[in-house]
């Protein structure tokens, strides 16, 4: 499995080559642009995804000497009766974790792509099965 998707990485890539040398403006984006609009989308996605837990587990540590909440479910509830609203009660501190999680994601996502490449270029069966293949 992971030597076909390897095997479609290099083939992409070597359509991607022949694609650059025409002079259409509309042709595909360079992989490196895809690369990184990729990793900022996921990074964004679960960022919003996860806040409201990552917020209700903070603010459960915060109040670790004198407990404020029994549990995630009662501090959620708590939360989601601020004054302020819940959305925003819940989503406080998006923006600095999401800038952080979209930066971490489009550079875990570049060097693995970068290091499935080079692997690839070099031959080498990686996966689990490679071996049985190989008998």
């Amino acid at each position: 499995m992971l030597k076909a998707r390897l095997d479609a990485i290099v083939e992409e890539k070597r359509r991607a080559a022949a694609s650059s040398s025409s002079s259409s403006p509309f042709s595909a984006p360079p992989p490196g642009a895809t690369l990184v609009a990729s990793g900022a989308c996921a990074g964004l996605l679960a960022a919003v995804l996860t806040q409201p837990l990552d917020t209700v587990k903070t603010r459960m540590q915060a109040y670790m000497e004198q407990p404020e909440y029994r549990s995630a479910p009662e501090a959620a509830r708590e939360m989601a009766k601020a004054p302020c609203g819940a959305a925003r009660a819940l989503f406080a501190g998006l923006v600095p974790r999401g800038v952080r999680i979209v930066g971490a994601t489009m550079i875990l996502q570049a060097v693995r792509t970068a290091l499935l490449g080079m692997i690839a270029a070099r031959g080498v069966e990686v996966g689990v099965g490679a071996e049985e293949e190989r008998e």
